[in-house]
């Protein structure tokens, strides 16, 4: 099991070295304003980033720009970024750190600000982590934040600094923008970009871009059939015995459904998992007595364990092609046994004399990798030991499982 697990982590870091070096088309102009066309690394940031990485041409080494050098750099049809020295407010909105203070503290920074709309006005977002700010500049003004603030008051009650709402009345107000839509707004990416389409639209004769409209497509929640095979394991060290019951490894069969929810970012490479599953396991050991006076008697162990596995996880896929990804994952498992028991007897007289210790299993940790073309995938998972015996302090348990799983995604 080592050299196989070995063998999955070489392959794994190898192809991962290939697959996540992904160069498509695009420029950045430099502080001289010099333009150069060359090959970009996409990530599709969620994080507004602080440099970027880029060849001139597929056979040319990587280098390294930052924004101290660069003023604006693009993926073609996919992201622009440009860097601004600007105020920027970064109060917490975590009710911890929350601020008293309800006017915002503005402080200059030189930031790379994501371009979201481009026209008669500009929309911009700059997202670090969990916060998330607005920047936009109509014509020639110059760019500032749109300011939404959350505090906490003398009552400890959250408020709301709502500024962004009277800026926009002040800049965007309109024939075609009624009053009560500016009053409105909510503090959403969506709703600033049909607010500053709608108003550069009626105010110029080109349309606006929008850059969320050249995002990738993604499948936010897919559904797939998850039969297979596990190959597993059981061990249990009772008290009142010199040696451990070791139970053969046997083949079941498995079957999940799992619920994947895409991530919109990174590309789609990052998604959460969800996979109700089915599992069983039997099988029978018998502990041959000893010249013992503690242990004179041959023992019989017969182990019948079902429930359902609910394995919570992150899955990061390669893409290999528009069909093809591979993907790794690994998942807490949560473990719900269904009327499972191991019966102990003497084996001479094991139907008068048995008696049956309840399972009462644990959680776990699980590792996979695996394959996907369209909709067919199979993985390869790796279950760490799971205690079956929980609720008995003094005997040590173990159960592994090993699992080749097929899946055909319905939607």
């Amino acid at each position: 099991m080592k050299q196989t697990l070995a063998t999955i982590l070489c392959f794994l870091f190898s192809t991962y070295s290939i697959a996540q070096i992904v160069f498509e088309k695009g420029y950045f102009i430099k502080n001289s304003g010099e333009r150069i066309e060359c090959l970009i690394k996409n990530k599709d940031w969620k994080d507004n980033p602080n440099n970027f990485e880029y060849k001139r041409s597929q056979d040319s080494e990587v280098s390294i720009t930052s924004l101290k050098e660069a003023s604006e750099f693009g993926v073609y049809e996919r992201s622009k970024f440009k860097r601004f020295n600007i105020g920027i407010d970064r109060s917490s909105s975590d009710l911890n750190d929350m601020s008293y203070e309800r006017v915002a503290t503005i402080k200059k920074e030189i930031l790379f600000l994501r371009v979201l709309t481009e026209g008669a006005s500009n929309l911009f977002s700059y997202e670090d982590h969990n916060m998330k700010r607005f920047f936009y500049n109509v014509g020639q003004n110059d760019v500032e934040q749109l300011v939404y603030k959350l505090y906490k008051n003398d009552d400890e009650e959250i408020g709301e600094n709502r500024r962004y709402r009277q800026q926009l009345m002040n800049s965007l107000k309109n024939d075609c923008i009624s009053i009560n839509q500016l009053k409105n707004i909510g503090y959403y990416e969506k709703e600033m970009i049909n607010l500053f389409v709608k108003y550069n639209d009626c105010n110029s004769d080109s349309k606006s871009t929008s850059y969320l409209e050249k995002k990738l497509q993604r499948d936010t929640f897919n559904l797939t059939l998850r039969p297979g095979i596990n190959s597993s394991s059981m061990s249990i060290d009772p008290p009142n015995t010199l040696r451990d019951a070791e139970f053969d490894n046997e083949l079941s069969l498995r079957f999940g459904v799992e619920i994947e929810y895409v991530l919109p970012f990174n590309k789609n490479k990052w998604a959460i998992i969800l996979e109700p599953t089915f599992q069983s396991y039997k099988s029978k050991t018998i502990i041959r007595g000893l010249d013992n006076p503690s242990l004179p008697l041959d023992r019989t162990f017969i182990a019948n364990y079902k429930s359902i596995e609910l394995p919570l996880g992150i899955r990061h896929s390669f893409y290999l092609s528009k069909k093809t990804k591979l993907f790794i994952n690994t998942s807490y498992v949560i473990d719900l046994d269904i009327d499972s028991g191991i019966e102990i007897g003497l084996t001479s007289e094991f139907d008068e004399n048995k008696v049956k210790t309840e399972i009462n299993s644990r959680s776990n940790f699980a590792f996979g990798i695996g394959l996907k073309y369209a909709k067919f995938s199979t993985e390869l998972r790796y279950g760490l030991n799971r205690e079956v015996l929980g609720d008995l302090i003094f005997w040590d348990s173990s159960y592994q499982t090993t699992s080749l799983i097929f899946g055909y995604s319905l939607f």
